[in-house]
């Protein structure tokens, strides 16, 4: 094997070894607080205040289909 051919090959493998680091653990959580949304319906529950749609019509016409507003968790680890 030549000699450029040799560091060409030193300088790849050199490349992969770096390259092949495994990645940091994963926490799960973010550092600072976050919020998560409880619920349905962007904050008005279903069916939406005078909602005529299909979506929402038969939510109408049976109660027992009807969802209350969404709520916020404020979470701070």
């Amino acid at each position: 094997m030549t000699r450029p051919a040799l560091l060409t090959t030193a300088v790849i493998l050199g490349l992969l070894a770096a390259g092949c680091e495994a990645p940091p653990p994963a926490t799960g959580l973010p550092d600072g607080p976050f919020l998560v949304v409880l619920g349905i319906a962007q904050d008005a529950g279903y069916p939406q205040a005078g909602c005529q749609k299909a979506c929402c019509a038969e939510v109408w016409d049976h109660p027992q289909q009807r969802r209350a507003p969404a709520c916020l968790a404020i979470v701070d680890p």
